[in-house]
């Protein structure tokens, strides 16, 4: 009988009072999550803010750097300062890998080396660079490092660099990449493959200045493959 009774008792339980019931069973469980979840918010909060710190603080030296490297330039060169700079700007890019800080502070070496004529170094820092599509700066690191492979007689490595710049959203350059993927395949006569990446830049670039000579080159190069 008492089981009998119990039973009934209990399913003329309100569902308020089983879920009221099952939480305070449950407390201290519901609490060790909340504590987790708090802790948890806690950490990004001072992840976020170390992050905005640092990354301040490598904004500020890649500034410091570049004006002192600016105020030399070309004139007042100081080669062991300016390898000082290079070096501190290094560190900083090692210090911000995949964030907007590490690209600026490669773009920055890369520029330096780029005055130097070193096309090497200056094509490997603007690769280093162009880590995230979402950075603005990538498009033209991507542009830049394929006018050094170029410069060092590199042509196909020029072109993957010139396409990845084409791909990239966010660059302004593109009809210039286009045609200069164009003319190191003109140059390295591979006519066909001029001809067609020419005729890309009749079709997505019309109106700019060369696009206007993409076609009279489009015309040279169809009047030399018929010969």
């Amino acid at each position: 009988m008492t089981v009998k009774v119990n039973s009934a008792n209990e399913e003329n339980r309100s569902f308020s009072e089983i879920v009221n019931d099952f939480f305070v069973a449950k407390k201290k469980l519901f609490i060790s999550i909340l504590i987790v979840l708090f802790l948890a918010v806690v950490a990004i909060v001072a992840f976020t803010a170390f992050n905005h710190s640092k990354m301040k603080t490598a904004f500020e030296t890649i500034e410091t750097c570049m004006t002192e490297w600016v105020d030399m330039y070309p004139d007042n060169i100081d080669s062991t300062r300016e390898t000082e700079i290079i070096q501190e700007l290094e560190k900083t890019a090692a210090g911000n890998k995949g964030n907007f800080a590490g690209a600026r502070a490669n773009m920055s070496i890369a520029e330096i080396y780029f005055s130097k004529n070193d096309w090497a170094k200056a094509k490997d820092f603007y690769a280093a660079a162009a880590v995230s599509e979402k950075f603005y700066t990538t498009g033209l690191a991507l542009y830049n490092a394929g006018v050094c492979a170029d410069e060092m007689g590199n042509p196909d490595e020029a072109i993957d660099f010139f396409t990845k710049a084409v791909n990239t959203s966010s660059f302004s350059q593109k009809a210039r990449a286009q045609f200069n993927i164009a003319r190191i395949q003109e140059q390295n006569s591979r006519i066909e493959e001029a001809i067609a990446s020419y005729k890309v830049m009749l079709d997505l670039y019309p109106g700019f200045s060369l696009t206007d000579l993409a076609h009279s080159r489009i015309i040279a190069l169809e009047i030399l493959a018929e010969k």
